[in-house]
């Protein structure tokens, strides 16, 4: 079974190393999304839904699975547009899609685009902000 290590690194104390909660259970690479002062891991879970660990300095650790409308295949990636958080994956029906949060919505899911598969062309997609 995988789960989440974290290894970081500051200038007073080198490196160090922890496991993110024990509970996890991961089929997959995570993808990482840092909005400040909160971390946010995603990971595809061994029941093939998109999971997030948060952490904030506040509160600690928090779990959750997000509302992704199909099954997940393929390793997730994540993007910062503020206010909203985007995840993107390669679904079971070999399609991409987005399950993306704002404030005002919540989660809304998108397929995108609708006509083409990615299966063996996508295993991870890869996201970008432009200028």
């Amino acid at each position: 079974m995988r789960t989440i290590h974290h290894v970081w690194w500051d200038p007073s104390n080198a490196f160090d190393a922890d496991q993110w909660p024990n509970d996890v259970k991961v089929a997959g690479d995570p993808a990482t999304l840092l909005t400040w002062p909160e971390t946010h891991v995603f990971y595809r879970g061994i029941d093939d839904n998109i999971h997030r660990i948060r952490w904030d300095p506040d509160n600690g650790f928090a779990a959750d699975q997000w509302p992704n409308e199909v099954k997940v295949a393929g390793n997730p990636a994540t993007l910062f547009t503020w206010p909203e958080t985007h995840v993107f994956y390669r679904g079971i029906d070999d399609n991409l899609h987005q399950v993306r949060w704002d404030p005002n919505n919540r989660f809304v899911n998108v397929r995108w685009p609708n006509d083409v598969k990615v299966a063996g062309k996508v295993a991870t997609p890869v996201v970008t902000i432009g200028p």
